[in-house]
């Protein structure tokens, strides 16, 4: 686990105040008993938090008082894609020193998933920021600038508390943050501050700033092929993707679910003699439970099951990621690297092509993008809370979503629109899909390896047809090349995708996508009245929010909700959204 966060002035004549100095240690340190590291020169000040969660040695490099290049996760760094990644700190200082020759695309080396920052401050020269994304910018850097300073964190909280930093909403992001549940392209919930993209290194000096695209997803799939062939060939990557993150340990923390994704992972590390300890959340009498435990004990994994009952409001991945914390602590278990754990984080999008069907991909096939886009915002329940919004608003925000898909697929290069599609979803809904999870790393303290976003598994998925791997068509073919242990338990599926092929008695297993059979009831106080409650608490909150939505249409939603009169829980959460992120910062 790391995280680094620094500011750069830009004008040679001024120097790094005490109050802003000041300002940024105050946001970026929460735990006080943390051994911070701060770099600091002229005009510039970094701090870097490493706990050593990948290696001992903490993920930084500086080659003297002039630069210094600070890093969060792991780049397996190779020189060629079928070698073995050479030593984090290796890579790290490797990639320091082509930065600071100027050769920002250095990174179109690596396979993992990181994000990096890069400061050179000489003596009598210009000082230079380069901000570096991996290939598809899964861990995110965020960053404000003005015409002399700029400001960059790896969590939004910390640019969030420093007050210096003007926090105008962009109506835009905040928008489609209540839509999607993150924003599109780089924008966040305010106008002033970007993340930084999939494939890039952004580069920022007194002269402007840049952007070098050291790699490129495009939108074009293979025409012929042989799947025999692309199986074998994803297995192999995707066991290298395993083996490389793995390097020497011989037990490892994995969550197990009762999907594809997780059980690929653990019959991976299993058949590399891995001792797994496995940790499952999941509904009680759910096939997420079931399924999970019989291929946990098929696979003669140590595993730990936890019952989950309800989700709280920071969302599932949150809960999940404090309850691991909780549970690798208090553990005996002998484990070269205890705070790291295995995760399937974006095999069921990526592979599995979740989000898409047939009817979409026609649509795509015939050139009919905004009506695609009109099925996938429908078909996701993705909207605009209009009923909420005041009415100046209502009509420069009706089609807000569909202008940001559109540009986000007219940005990719490529002819495949099916593809391209596929792409938007990864660049964009999976690139932010761990976001509140590495927010709040700093708090569980924990590492996730993710072989399903690794980037050689990844372009080699992509050249395969949308059609070909469509509802999990491509990824049951390719089930069957893992060990046998796989398909000896059944497990659970995505609903209209390929049935799993092991028979199972599923009937009084509580199915995670059921619309008639819910995995948890919830009672009249927590489906009614606490959503109205907090819906009704914003109203004593000042908030740029306000300048969006409607106090009266709030109310009404919330009496009409706590009176059973109609369901309005989505326009009390988007309300919940839009004062949140704009509280205490009205000017």
């Amino acid at each position: 686990m790391a995280i680094f966060a620094g500011i750069v002035r830009l004008n040679a004549n001024t120097k790094i105040s005490t109050y802003e100095v000041e300002s940024l240690r105050s946001a970026f340190i929460r735990k006080t008993n943390r051994d911070v590291f701060e770099w600091q020169s002229q005009h510039a000040i970094v701090f870097h938090y490493d706990s050593c969660a990948l290696s001992e040695y903490p993920a930084r490099y500086g080659d003297s008082n002039e630069s210094i290049s600070v890093f969060s996760g792991e780049p397996l760094f190779k020189y060629t894609p079928s070698s073995f990644p050479v030593d984090r700190q290796e890579a790290i200082k490797k990639m320091h020193t082509e930065w600071r020759q100027n050769n920002w695309d250095i990174a179109r080396y690596c396979s993992g998933t990181f994000c990096a920052a890069h400061v050179l401050d000489k003596e009598n020269s210009d000082v230079c920021l380069a901000l570096t994304s991996d290939k598809l910018g899964i861990r995110p850097i965020y960053y404000w600038k003005n015409s002399h300073l700029i400001v960059f964190a790896t969590a939004l909280r910390i640019l969030e508390a420093i007050s210096f930093i003007p926090k105008d909403l962009n109506i835009q992001g905040i928008t489609e943050i209540v839509a999607f549940g993150f924003p599109l392209a780089d924008r966040t919930a305010y106008s002033g501050i970007r993340t930084i993209r999939e494939g890039e290194t952004c580069i920022i000096d007194q002269y402007g700033e840049k952007t070098v695209k050291y790699w490129k997803w495009n939108a074009t799939t293979k025409q012929t092929f042989s799947s025999e062939q692309e199986l074998q060939t994803a297995y192999q990557n995707f066991k290298n993707a395993v083996l490389f993150r793995l390097k020497n340990d011989d037990a490892a923390w994995s969550f197990l679910s009762g999907g594809m994704d997780s059980r690929a992972i653990v019959s991976l590390l299993r058949s590399l003699n891995v001792d797994v300890h496995t940790i499952s959340a999941s509904i009680s009498g759910s096939q997420d439970e079931e399924f999970a435990q019989q291929f946990g004990l098929k696979a003669s994994c140590k595993m730990v099951k936890k019952d989950i009952q309800y989700f709280s409001d920071q969302g599932f991945r949150l809960d999940l990621a404090f309850l691991t914390s909780e549970v690798v602590s208090h553990s005996p278990a002998n484990i070269q690297h205890p705070n790291v754990i295995w995760s399937g984080d974006g095999g069921s999008v990526s592979v599995g092509t979740v989000y898409m069907d047939d009817i979409i991909l026609e649509m795509l096939k015939a050139n009919q993008r905004d009506k695609s886009i009109a099925y996938y915002l429908s078909k996701n329940g993705n909207g605009v809370p209009l009923k909420l919004l005041r009415k100046k608003n209502r009509n420069n925000l009706i089609d807000i979503l569909t202008l940001g898909i559109n540009e986000e697929l007219s940005r990719l290069d490529g002819s495949d629109e099916a593809a391209k599609f596929h792409l938007f979803l990864m660049l964009n809904d999976q690139r932010r899909h761990l976001a509140d999870f590495f927010e709040e790393e700093d708090m569980h303290g924990l590492e996730y390896q993710l072989p399903f976003f690794d980037a050689i598994f990844l372009e080699q998925i992509f050249s395969l047809p949308i059609e070909y791997r469509l509802n999990h068509r491509f990824y049951t073919e390719w089930f069957s090349i893992f060990p046998d242990i796989v398909r000896e338990v059944p497990w659970q599926t995505y609903p209209g995708h390929v049935l799993c092929p092991v028979q199972h008695n599923y009937a009084k297993l509580k199915y995670q996508w059921s619309k008639t059979q819910p995995l948890y009831e919830k009672t009249y106080w927590s489906n009614r009245v606490l959503p109205a409650f907090y819906g009704l608490k914003n109203l004593i909150y000042r908030s740029q929010g306000w300048n969006i939505i409607s106090r009266f249409s709030l109310t009404l939603a919330a009496i009409a909700h706590i009176l059973g009169i109609g369901n309005y829980n989505y326009l009390l959460k988007a309300a919940n959204i839009y004062v949140h992120y704009g509280r205490d910062r009205v000017k």
